[in-house]
């Protein structure tokens, strides 16, 4: 690739590599950045993986990684539920790294104190969201339990018809309004990142992030990320966002060692990255003010 700057992207639940389209080309070219979207497996593209985990991803995109840029350094991203697999595969390729950018990233409960556990308890995100954490919460034989079923044929088509296509046919009603609007004025994430992430048809992409994201995580953010990478780890969330708390950005960026915190206000779950090109340039810009070298 002939830009200077790659960043891959992790993408969010229920979504697609296509998300990687959110970039901006105008900014991307200005900064030389080429971004590369990557499935998950049972979305887009990608095979299914019935006992795949944030490990074994880890290692699909190291392959990925080998095979796509043999020898060289790159960024991560993650948005949404792929900020701990964004952070996943860091801790596997901390020599490869150049930073890692979170955009509204999924946290960890455990990384929350006891005051800030009550305040995520408060927060009133969307039904699916609701749903989403409802699961990761149980315990963990029956969240595993449920993620198998939702891998099996029958299973993962009765559930996505019963769960997961109305979540996304209702899910404009369910974000903020300033997400809302980002999606009329950029409807390729309805018309096409969506359609795409789901079109295997089956709920064994939802119900196994959420069984992997609510689970212990298979490493440490604060050991394994560690203050050199850390201080090349930035951290977005907007303001009023009705899918994940915001508490939870604090408290993953709180236990990042170094790591930058940006709360952008009434910035919505992805409106101020995705529609707003000021934040979205002032966010990349910040991520290689920061690069670790190449």
């Amino acid at each position: 690739m002939s830009r200077k700057n790659i960043i891959v992207h992790n993408h969010g639940v229920l979504s697609s590599r296509l998300e990687a389209m959110m970039y901006d080309e105008s900014v991307l070219r200005k900064l030389s950045i080429a971004v590369i979207g990557v499935d998950r497996p049972y979305y887009g593209q990608s095979d299914p993986h019935p006992l795949r985990s944030l490990t074994s991803f880890a290692a699909d995109l190291e392959a990925s990684a080998d095979h796509l840029l043999p020898g060289r350094r790159f960024f991560l991203a993650g948005a949404s539920g792929g900020g701990p697999y964004a952070l996943a595969a860091a801790t596997r390729l901390h020599s490869r790294m150049r930073g890692v950018l979170l955009i509204s990233p999924a946290s960890h409960q455990g990384l929350l104190s006891a005051e800030e556990k009550l305040e995520w308890q408060r927060h009133n995100p969307s039904s699916l969201i609701r749903a989403f954490r409802q699961l990761s919460s149980v315990s963990g034989w029956l969240s595993r339990a449920v993620a198998a079923l939702a891998e099996t044929p029958l299973g993962g088509r009765v559930l996505y018809d019963a769960v997961v296509k109305p979540a996304i046919d209702g899910l404009p009603s369910k974000v903020a309004d300033v997400d809302r609007a980002c999606l009329e004025q950029r409807p390729h994430h309805m018309q096409a990142t969506v359609p795409e992430g789901s079109r295997q048809r089956t709920a064994a992409a939802l119900f196994t992030d959420a069984a992997l994201i609510g689970a212990a995580w298979p490493f440490n953010v604060t050991a394994d990320i560690g203050p050199e990478l850390g201080r090349a780890v930035h951290v977005w969330q907007g303001g009023g966002d009705r899918q994940l708390p915001e508490v939870g950005s604090r408290a993953l960026s709180r236990a990042i060692p170094g790591s930058h915190l940006h709360e952008v206000p009434n910035g919505g779950h992805f409106a101020y990255f995705s529609c707003d090109l000021a934040t979205q340039r002032r966010a990349l810009q910040a991520l290689l003010a920061t690069a670790l070298p190449a």
